[in-house]
């Protein structure tokens, strides 16, 4: 019940009216294939897999941060950039002790084409995004999607925007938690 408390401050803290930047202080969605997410102020906070999830970005740092409960164990990762590329490592652990990890690394931007590609676990996930609008370099309403193990996955975000790092970073995340969980 404590972990609960921290997340709700937590999530409360992060969607302050007082602290949101150039992404407004309005809540926006993030919903999808097994994803039902709030988004604010370049934090998300709900359910990723039935799992409960909240991931922060922090633009001064360039550093975003994934907390998710899962089997009565939270579990953290960062994705920072190492060895000059934004990479992180998600870790769990299952009921009986065993453990899980999933890597994700940024690999590149191909702006003509909206589209992402991120590795994870080694593999090349190109990540197309279609928008209502392009905008002072932001994507109002876009819709992530990408092929993981085999499976069309998308989510969107309705009701906000993102520029390409808050989506890299959404994608790193989310897709991320969607291959690891």
């Amino acid at each position: 019940m404590k972990i609960l408390s921290v997340l709700s401050m937590a999530f409360t803290l992060s969607f302050s009216p007082a602290m949101a930047g150039d992404h407004g202080s309005n809540p926006a969605t993030i919903t999808g294939t097994e994803i039902n997410l709030m988004e604010m102020d370049h934090g998300f906070a709900g359910l990723i897999k039935n799992t409960l999830a909240f991931g922060t970005l922090d633009e001064e740092t360039g550093k975003s941060t994934l907390v998710f409960k899962k089997d009565g164990k939270v579990f953290h990762t960062d994705f920072q950039k190492t060895n000059g590329s934004m990479q992180g490592v998600l870790t769990s652990e299952d009921e009986a002790g065993i453990m899980k990890v999933t890597e994700v690394q940024f690999e590149s931007v191909d702006r003509t084409n909206q589209v992402i590609n991120v590795k994870i676990d080694g593999e090349t996930v190109a990540v197309t995004i279609k928008a209502d609008k392009f905008e002072n370099n932001h994507f109002f309403n876009p819709t992530y999607t990408a092929t993981l193990k085999g499976k069309s996955v998308s989510f969107t975000l309705s009701g906000g925007k993102a520029c390409y790092n808050f989506s890299a970073h959404l994608i790193m995340m989310i897709f991320g938690a969607m291959a690891h969980l």
